[in-house]
């Protein structure tokens, strides 16, 4: 598993490659192709439709990435965790706004009504980098897509369409 990893920007280079650890990939892929009309007595016209659906489950084993005793740990810098998908979203949970009846709540955490709450994950009365969690997936759940062909004297028109459910999408704005 060759992936990059982010370096300090005093170095002057902003990665560099290395064997990042292992993954296990199990999934399934169904392929189905119909075809729904061919007459020729209809001047040559064809319909066929192509079905797919696939679904995989990743999940990272290693990242070559040890504690000082020899046991593995997560990546955190480049947001690589053991037992996760590889491409996670990393980051404070959002839970809501903090309301004006919540106000004296909010100041505790030095924040005020009408902005983000965010989850303290470990409880410590504080939002800091150890509240950060793993909040979604990029993979998503399953993906699937069908493809109709039409075919008519020497034209052809394809229609394509295309889903995938379940990842989380970040919206950087």
């Amino acid at each position: 598993l060759l992936l990059p990893d982010a370096l300090p920007a005093v170095s002057g280079y902003g990665s560099f490659l290395r064997n990042a650890g292992a993954t296990q990939n199990r999934g399934v892929e169904i392929s189905l192709t119909t075809v729904n009309l061919r007459a020729k007595d209809l001047g040559g016209f064809e319909w066929s439709t192509d079905w797919n659906f696939t679904v995989n489950r990743e999940k990272v084993l290693d990242l070559n990435v040890y504690n000082a005793d020899g046991s593995p740990r997560n990546d955190i810098g480049n947001q690589r965790f053991i037992g996760q998908p590889l491409y996670v979203i990393y980051d404070y949970k959002k839970i809501g706004i903090w309301q004006s009846n919540e106000a004296d709540q909010a100041l505790k955490y030095g924040t005020k009504p009408g902005q983000i709450k965010i989850e303290d994950v470990n409880n410590d009365g504080k939002i800091d980098a150890n509240d950060r969690q793993v909040i979604g997936s990029r993979q998503p759940k399953f993906e699937a897509g069908i493809t109709n062909r039409f075919r008519f004297k020497g034209f052809d028109m394809t229609i394509v369409a295309l889903t995938r459910v379940g990842a989380t999408v970040v919206d950087p704005y």
